[in-house]
């Protein structure tokens, strides 16, 4: 599960809010997570600006690394 208190700390200086309270953490590769970290009406997981949730990173041996996932929706935050 995510550093909460990271969590936290991100999102009180950005003014972001959960988008769930439980978060959707889902298990996604790198080229995935903007498709994921999207709105709903955009086919993503999220639904609305500026929310905060994580995701686990799904990789094949020597590619990037997240250290264990995080994610923000900062686009357009309203």
């Amino acid at each position: 599960m995510p550093d909460l208190c990271e969590l936290t700390l991100v999102a009180n200086a950005l003014g972001l809010e959960p988008d769930r309270a439980d978060f959707h953490a889902p298990i996604a590769r790198i080229t995935e997570i903007a498709d994921i970290m999207a709105l709903k009406s955009e086919g993503g997981l999220l639904a609305g600006h500026g929310r905060l949730d994580v995701f686990n990173c799904l990789r094949l041996p020597g590619e990037p690394s997240f250290a264990g996932g995080g994610g923000i929706r900062h686009r357009g935050l309203r």
